[in-house]
């Protein structure tokens, strides 16, 4: 049986071929697991480091608050949290007065804004307040185009 060397050539090419592009699919399977890897190496690295310096933070801070090490001792921390404390309640105090007197004086508006002038309003009505003399020359407007019809 003879087989044709064109189909021989065919055959070999072919062969080449696919071998070059799985080469070149591996190399590139390759380097993606590298990116990757050194990625995860960084990212090791910086919790690492983060850790690490956590942990020089706590025992740092420990060291300083320990009585024995002349850091602060058990009642200068009470006294820091009292005083603390009392700050707080006395901010708490002021936005209180605060919000009690712009309640006072938003109420005070709104009685005089409805009681009429005689007995402390607000002078109201048409040419004092520009709200209220819009409304009367709109309804002015409105009783006229009725008297039309």
């Amino acid at each position: 049986m003879d087989i044709p060397v064109n189909s021989i050539i065919l055959i070999i090419s072919a062969v080449i071929l696919l071998v070059g592009i799985a080469a070149v699919s591996i190399a590139n399977k390759i380097a993606y697991k590298k990116s990757n890897l050194k990625k995860m190496l960084s990212q090791y690295e910086t919790q690492r480091r983060a850790k690490s310096s956590t942990r020089s933070n706590v025992r740092n801070n420990y060291n300083y608050y320990r009585p024995d090490n002349g850091g602060y001792d058990h009642d200068q921390m009470m006294q820091q949290q009292m005083n603390d404390d009392f700050n707080r309640q006395m901010q708490q105090q002021m936005n209180d007065e605060f919000n009690r007197q712009a309640m006072e004086h938003t109420m005070n508006e709104g009685w005089k804004s409805v009681t009429p002038f005689d007995h402390g309003g607000y002078v109201q009505g048409p040419g004092f307040n520009p709200s209220d003399t819009a409304a009367q020359q709109m309804n002015d407007m409105n009783n006229m185009n009725m008297g039309m019809f």
